[in-house]
C-alpha cells in the first residue's frame, strides 16, 4: 500500500507527514512502541507554481491547472485545451478521456457555472461545445459585474442628490443635471428626504399692526400646513385666533400681552 494525500486548499499543507506525529496527547513512554507509523506522500497543489505546472504533461497536472484557474475564465479555457492535448497524447486516452470529463463536470457544477453540461461525454470529442459555454458563461459574468458596478454608482448618484436636496436650495432640475439622473428621481428623493425632516413649527411675527382683529390672520393661519404647533408674538393674542390655531390641530403658542390675564401653556 502506498498512501497518498492530495492537497488542492488554497493554503498550503502544513500538517506532519506522518500519523505517528500526529497523536495527540502524547501517549506515555511505555504506549509509545505500539504507536504506528504510516508515512503518506504528499502532493500539494498549492506548491506547484503555473510555470512548473505547465512542464509536466501529466493529467493531475492539467487537473491542477484547472483548478488554479477557476477564478480566471479566460485561462479556465486555456487551461482546458492544455489538458485535451494532455489527454489525446495519452497512450490510455479514451479511459482518461472519461475519467477527466466526469470530475471536469463535476468541478464546473460546485463552482456554479452557468453552463449546459448534459452534452458534455468527451472532453476531445466536444471540446468545441465546452468552449462556446465557457464563452457564454464568461460573458454573463462580465455583465453581471458591469450590471453591479451600474447599480454602485447610480445609489452613489442619488446620495449626493439627497445631500444637495438636504443642504441647499437648489431646485429638482438642476440636481437631475449635476447628479445625470432622471428629473422623476430627483422628486422621488426630495419626497423621501422630507418625509424625514423633523417637523417644525409655524411661527407668525407681528407687523406692528393690530392684526388679530382683522380677516388678515384667519386666511393667513388658514393657509399654512399643519404642523405640530404654531409660534406666534403678542400682536395674535387672542382667544379666537387660539381657537382656530386648535380647530387646525396645531397647538398655539402665542405670547400673552401684559394685561392678559392668562398665562401661555408650553
Amino acid at each position: 500500500m502506498f498512501p497518498v494525500v492530495l492537497h488542492n486548499g488554497s493554503k498550503p499543507w502544513t500538517a506532519p507527514l506522518d500519523i505517528y506525529e500526529m497523536v495527540t496527547p502524547e501517549p506515555p513512554g511505555f504506549l509509545q512502541v505500539y504507536q504506528p507509523h504510516l508515512r503518506y506522500y504528499l502532493v500539494d497543489e498549492a506548491r506547484y507554481p503555473n510555470d512548473e505546472l505547465g512542464l509536466r504533461q501529466t493529467p493531475l497536472s492539467g487537473v491542477f491547472s484547472i483548478e488554479k484557474a477557476s477564478t480566471d475564465r479566460q485561462g479556465l479555457q486555456q487551461a482546458v485545451d492544455r489538458i485535451v492535448a494532455i489527454i489525446q497524447a495519452d497512450p490510455n486516452k479514451e479511459r482518461i478521456d472519461k475519467i477527466i470529463t466526469r470530475w471536469l463536470k463535476r468541478h464546473l457544477q460546485r463552482l456554479g457555472a452557468d453552463v449546459n453540461l448534459d452534452q458534455l461525454n468527451s472532453l476531445v470529442k466536444d471540446k468545441g461545445m465546452l468552449a462556446e459555454n465557457l464563452e457564454n458563461w464568461a460573458h454573463k459574468e462580465r455583465q453581471k459585474v458591469l450590471q453591479e458596478a451600474e447599480k454602485s454608482a447610480f445609489e452613489s448618484k442619488r446620495n449626493a442628490a439627497r445631500k444637495l436636496i438636504a443642504l441647499t436650495e437648489i431646485n429638482d432640475q438642476l440636481i437631475a443635471e449635476i447628479e445625470e439622473l432622471p428629473i422623476e428621481e430627483v422628486e422621488k428623493l426630495r419626497a423621501e428626504t422630507q418625509a424625514l425632516i423633523p417637523r417644525t413649527p409655524q411661527r407668525l411675527q407681528d407687523n406692528g399692526r393690530e392684526v388679530q382683529d382683522s380677516t388678515q390672520a384667519q386666511a393667513l393661519i388658514d393657509n399654512l400646513p399643519t404642523e405640530e404647533a404654531l409660534i406666534a408674538d403678542k400682536g395674535y393674542d387672542s382667544e379666537r385666533i387660539r381657537e382656530q390655531v386648535e380647530a387646525k390641530g396645531m397647538r398655539p403658542v402665542i405670547t400673552r400681552k401684559r394685561n392678559s390675564k392668562k398665562r401661555i401653556t408650553v
